[in-house]
Formats: C-alpha cells, sequence, structure tokens
C-alpha cells in the first residue's frame, strides 16, 4: 500500500493537506500550521533589554523594531518623525537596496525581482516596472486560483481513494459469497455420496442408481 503522493502533505504537520493555502514562494501548507508558524514568530522590540517586547514599529531609515515605549522618540523628535515606519518585520535589511540605500517599492517584472524607485530609472530603466503593491495583487490572486486547483485535487484524489475502498469492499464480499456457495456444494456433495453408499443401491432402469442420483444432484445445482 501506497501513502499519499508527496505534494499532497504540508510540510509541517506531514499530512494530507487541510485547508490547503499557498505562500508567495510557492509553498503550500495547511492554513492552519501556516498561521501557528507565523504567529510564532513574533517581531520583538531590537531595542529592549532582559525580555524583549513586541514590535509596533519598524523604522526604514533605522533598520530598527521598536515596541511601543521605544517608538515613542519616532512620534516626538522632529528629526525622527521623517522616518518611514511600517508594520513589524524582520530582516530589514533586506527591504533596503543595498546599491541606494532605498526601499525596495518597486517589482521588474523583467527580471523577477524588488527593486527601488532609483533602481527603476537606471538599471532597470528598459524593464517593466511596477509598485511592488500591484505586483503583490496580482500575485495573490494568482495564489488563490492555485489555491482552489489544489484544493480540487485533494478532493479528487479523496474521492478515488473512497471509490477504491468501495470496490475492495465489494469485491471481497464477493469472493465470501463465492466461498460460502463453494463450500456448501462440497458439503452437499458429501452428505450425497454417504447417503449412496450407506443404502448400498443396485442398478436402476439398465443404470446404477448412483449414476441417475449423481446426475440429479449436479444438475440441481447448476439451475
Amino acid at each position: 500500500r501506497t501513502g499519499p503522493k508527496l505534494e499532497f502533505l504540508c510540510c509541517i504537520c506531514l499530512e494530507v493537506f487541510t485547508d490547503p493555502v499557498s505562500t508567495p514562494c510557492g509553498h503550500n501548507f495547511c492554513k492552519n500550521c501556516i498561521t501557528q508558524h507565523w504567529n510564532s514568530r513574533e517581531v520583538l522590540c531590537d531595542v529592549c533589554t532582559g525580555t524583549k517586547l513586541k514590535a509596533l514599529k519598524s523604522c526604514l531609515v533605522c533598520l530598527t523594531s521598536y515596541c511601543e515605549t521605544h517608538l515613542q522618540p519616532h512620534q516626538t523628535v522632529s528629526g525622527l518623525k521623517r522616518h518611514q515606519l511600517i508594520d513589524p518585520v524582520k530582516n530589514l535589511e533586506r527591504r533596503i537596496c543595498s546599491k541606494h540605500d532605498k526601499l525596495l517599492e518597486m517589482f521588474c517584472k523583467s527580471d523577477q525581482m524588488c527593486v527601488c524607485v532609483v533602481c527603476s530609472v537606471s538599471d532597470h530603466k528598459r524593464h517593466d516596472v511596477v509598485p511592488l503593491k500591484e505586483e503583490y495583487k496580482v500575485k495573490k490572486a494568482g495564489l488563490v486560483k492555485k489555491q482552489a486547483e489544489i484544493q480540487g485535487m485533494i478532493l479528487k484524489r479523496l474521492e478515488k481513494v473512497q471509490e477504491v475502498k468501495r470496490s475492495v469492499q465489494l469485491s471481497k464480499e464477493e469472493a465470501d459469497r463465492e466461498l460460502e456457495g463453494g463450500v456448501q456444494f462440497f458439503a452437499d456433495l458429501m452428505d450425497f455420496l454417504y447417503q449412496i453408499t450407506a443404502n448400498k443401491m443396485s442398478f436402476c432402469n439398465g443404470r446404477s442408481c448412483k449414476e441417475v442420483c449423481l446426475q440429479h444432484f449436479c444438475s440441481s445445482h447448476h439451475r
């Protein structure tokens, strides 16, 4: 017996997908599994010492995440108020262009990579460049469609498994009936032969009663 194919297994729980979802990188998970996984990866304040509190915002200029307390200077100090704050994320340096120190807020379709505004008018000026948010919506729509397709494939596979189970059950029941009928046939035959031997019957109408009775027995079991 073989198990389900790997493409139908969630790599977190190692079971067949339940309410499957796709991530932007193209991997598939159970919705509950990936939600719990993401919830366990809270972004913590980079400034807190000892017990770190949950970050409220991340600063793209400082490349630092701040809890509510340590975020206050960015809300009161004039120089810091101009810094761009976003929802807390890990690996802030990955959201900044290493060449121009600008936010990666554009997406180059030609090279399939995130770029900054400066990159879009220099290195990628002849490429198909769109706002990252716009491309995100397109990717998300594609993932939703793919999710529906995967869900349909899983349902079809489960239906096929149920059909196989029903077929196996019907075959087993039919085999049991055949076996039961065969056992009964040979039991009746043994009883019949025993009766012939016990009665020590002689010839009837030019033929032995054994032959006549045996022929009658066989014909009665083939009607």
